[in-house]
């Protein structure tokens, strides 16, 4: 009987809290974005108006004029990237751009990002009205095909529609090569890549140009034909686009950004007849090197963290290829038991929503976009976890790298180019959890003795990512390609 009170009490809270819900703005507020995906109809209704607003106006048409009535030489490379600055593709395109400009070679970027606040990178322009419900129509039959693959966890890019003409872009530029980048996210569809008349270019920062739809595979899909797809299932159908978009390229030489990638393209069916070559994204030296946080600057590690072993992680913890949960397995690993004490677990990016099980202490900085506190954060760390189950090149170790902070990977892909065994880093065997906590370990006790690569073995590993390096390997390709 005393226990009938206790359940009364109960469900009159519950009640309470059911009534509350029922009057409150914020919860029908939340209902009605999950319910009708009022963020999304939100994002489209912007896009189409930003769409429209250009297209009648014809903003980026007019930017293009003013630069061309500026410019007094004639464009001869022309980068495509759908961002300017979001992710590691975009650095590294307009960090190659930048350097080209300062070898006096005329380059131009464009993007899909405005507004533009440099003189040498320009908006895309658009697409007619007509061509743009043409691509809409076939996004339609596109969803209406049999789904081929399972792969929640890989992002997919069939590219069938896009607002964007990189055509009329190039028709009014004139350049004498089209550099393409990383071109997806609706920015660029597959069959305008195959109508590009101009010599191209095209570094690949991952796996999509390979594959059907996918950006990172772990077989040999890439090297197979996929026969065993249907061309009425939607990866098989964009495959079929691929193969015929492709091939009506006269001109086109692929760029590996590591030696990894270089032997996937040599190696996969739409790229196996071209010329491919390797040339590593650059880093920019003068931002990326060992710094020291000025008095003024808010400190990257608390006080109260002082005198601990840090250990750095940059990724998201959404994207299943950065392994953040071999991250967490490796830290609950025995083999780091009797340093937990002394360890700080540093994470930059949208970690905090990843429920970690290990025990090490834990500061998240959040997304960081800021280069110069990026290289402190580097400079900060003893050292960097990249546990990423494929990476084409890895650009936040080859950062920390150059921010003289060792990095502890796994075997696999682009970090065998990235990481040097023993010199600037360790590389434990691929996925094993176990091996990648032996390696932590290992170098924790290298670098309590005081036993880390001698300084010059270190440099010579920094040069092949100074942008001067890379960009003299670039003008020699133009001008290989123009000279044919």
């Amino acid at each position: 009987m005393n226990q009938l009170p206790d359940i009364l009490k109960r469900f009159r809270n519950f009640v309470y809290v059911q009534v509350r819900r029922l009057f409150s703005l914020k919860h029908w507020r939340y209902r009605l974005h999950r319910t009708f995906k009022l963020g999304r109809i939100r994002s489209f209704l912007l896009s189409s108006w930003t769409y429209l607003h250009e297209l009648f106006t014809r903003a980026p048409e007019k930017e293009i004029a003013a630069y061309l009535g500026r410019s007094e030489r004639r464009i001869k490379v022309l980068h495509v990237n759908a961002y300017l600055s979001k992710g590691g593709a975009s650095r590294a395109a307009s960090m190659l751009h930048c350097t080209l400009l300062a070898h006096g070679i005329e380059s131009v970027m464009v993007t899909r990002e405005t507004p533009i606040i440099s003189d040498n990178i320009l908006p895309t322009c658009r697409k007619s009205l007509g061509s743009y419900l043409l691509e809409c129509f076939a996004w339609i039959r596109y969803l209406l095909l049999t789904k081929s693959l399972n792969k929640p966890t890989i992002r997919h890019s069939p590219q069938i529609v896009s607002s964007y003409s990189l055509l009329k872009t190039i028709e009014l530029l004139e350049p004498e090569i089209v550099h393409l980048h990383w071109i997806c996210g609706d920015y660029i569809t597959i069959e305008e890549i195959g109508r590009i008349g101009v010599p191209v270019v095209w570094t690949m920062h991952d796996m999509w140009p390979i594959l059907a739809e996918d950006h990172v595979d772990y077989g040999d899909v890439h090297r197979e034909d996929y026969s065993d797809l249907s061309i009425n299932t939607r990866e098989g159908w964009t495959w079929k686009r691929k193969q015929r978009s492709f091939q009506e390229l006269a001109s086109l030489t692929c760029v590996g950004v590591s030696r990894y990638m270089r032997d996937l393209i040599k190696e996969s069916v739409l790229f196996r007849e071209r010329e491919v070559v390797n040339f590593p994204n650059p880093i920019q030296r003068e931002l990326f090197h060992r710094c020291i946080p000025r008095d003024e600057e808010p400190p990257v590690i608390p006080a109260e963290h002082k005198g601990r072993f840090v250990l750095l992680f940059v990724s998201a913890y959404i994207d299943y290829n950065k392994g953040i949960d071999l991250l967490d397995e490796a830290l609950c690993d025995p083999t780091l038991a009797h340093w937990l004490d002394r360890l700080l677990l540093l994470t930059v990016g949208p970690v905090a929503g990843f429920a970690f099980q290990n025990k090490i202490t834990r500061h998240d900085l959040g997304v960081v976009k800021d280069d110069n506190r990026m290289a402190q954060i580097y400079s900060a760390a003893h050292m960097t976890l990249v546990t990423s189950r494929f990476e084409s090149y890895s650009l936040a170790a080859a950062e920390s790298i150059c921010c003289g902070t060792p990095v502890v990977s796994f075997d696999t892909s682009g970090l065998r180019d990235v990481v040097e065994n023993g010199v600037t880093g360790w590389r434990a065997q691929c996925f094993d959890s176990s091996d990648f906590a032996t390696k932590i370990t290992d170098l924790l006790g290298r670098l309590e003795n005081g036993s880390i690569a001698d300084y010059d073995a270190w440099e010579k590993a920094c040069e092949r990512f100074s942008p001067e390096s890379v960009a003299v390997g670039y003008e020699n390709l133009y001008e290989a390609i123009l000279s044919k």
